[in-house]
């Protein structure tokens, strides 16, 4: 879990400290869940895992298109 710096949420990432710590994000993801990237102190991204990602699209079978 990453130690929040001064003004810094729990799960929240400025953009530019985000970058620099990519890895470090992509762990947390990884370990603690979502973590929302901030831009300008406005939220702009949620970063999820592959496994969430798939979760929150749902299977995609087409059956949606056959039922419309």
């Amino acid at each position: 879990m990453r130690e929040s710096t001064r003004n810094e949420l729990p799960n929240h990432w400025p953009l530019q400290t985000a970058k620099a710590r990519f890895s470090e994000l992509i762990r947390c993801v990884k370990t603690d869940g979502p973590q929302l990237v901030t831009v300008h102190g406005r939220d702009e991204v949620v970063v999820v895992s592959v496994e969430e990602f798939r979760r929150l699209q749902g299977e995609q079978t087409g059956r949606d298109l056959v039922d419309v």
